[in-house]
């Protein structure tokens, strides 16, 4: 009762500032109790969220196209290549849809949130660099910072898309913290005396004796060629964004789902 307080006042607070909502989630959503293939952490800046497992790519959103602004894109399935039959059930939901071949475009719907995840469509215009007096400012559907209410999702299929038959199960997912990276801490000066007229140090290259590479370069630093000239430079690769759960107790990837119906 009084986590369930708590998501309404959070949901109070956020409507009242609507142009830029800053309580979304902003680094990853932990998943647990929707079975070991699509349980685990999703990645996004609070309106859409991913995780790679393999060669499979797994995908997290609500779906919802905003009706007063037809011009724009939609969220979930209305943005995602679902088929009909799956645009249908995830109308109005939080779904979990898959694809299997990084060279097809098709997305399966695996599970679908049938009970305690937000329905919420704030202007998200930071998302997406729109300044705070544009006119047509987006809306999407994003998940609360502090959301964290039971849910029911109704696991649909598998990637195999041999599932005997659909479950619903209890399934509890929160926030997560970004967990700190060796490479967040490069920096314009980290990398640039890997290149310069003669030579070429910088990774995928191999240091050399004269200008060797510390493990944080080669960790780290990557070639780039910025217009206009596209002369070679090294500088900071991009840094992965995991979500941090050393401070938490066991993370229960993969947990069996508790099963409500059969």
């Amino acid at each position: 009762m009084i986590r369930a307080v708590a998501s309404l006042l959070t949901f109070a607070t956020v409507a009242a500032s609507p142009a830029f909502n800053t309580s979304r989630c902003k680094v990853g959503l932990s998943f647990s109790g929707l079975g070991p293939e699509v349980t685990g952490d999703y990645i996004g800046n609070g309106n859409s969220f991913y995780r790679f497992a393999g060669h499979v790519e797994f995908d997290l959103g609500f779906t919802w196209k905003n009706p007063d602004r037809p011009q724009q894109a939609g969220w979930g399935c209305e943005f995602w290549d679902c088929s009909p039959e799956d645009k249908a059930v995830v109308a109005g939901k939080w779904a979990i849809a898959a694809r299997t071949d990084f060279a097809s475009v098709q997305m399966h719907v695996l599970a679908v949130c049938d009970e305690g995840c937000p329905d919420f469509k704030p202007s998200c215009g930071d998302i997406f660099n729109q300044p705070p007096d544009a006119p047509d400012l987006i809306s999407c559907p994003i998940w609360p910072r502090a959301w964290q209410q039971p849910m029911k999702w109704r696991i649909l299929n598998d990637t195999s898309g041999k599932l005997p038959k659909p479950a619903v199960v209890a399934t509890t997912g929160k926030c997560c913290k970004r967990k700190p990276m060796e490479c967040d801490a490069c920096s314009s000066s980290s990398c640039g005396n890997l290149i310069g007229l003669f030579y070429n140090n910088c990774p995928p290259n191999a240091g050399s004796f004269v200008h060797p590479q510390s493990k944080f370069q080669k960790d780290c630093c990557v070639v780039d060629r910025p217009p206009p000239l596209e002369l070679p430079v090294c500088t900071c690769g991009s840094t992965e964004t995991q979500c941090d759960h050393d401070q938490e107790p066991e993370h229960e990837q993969g947990e069996e789902p508790q099963v409500l119906v059969l």
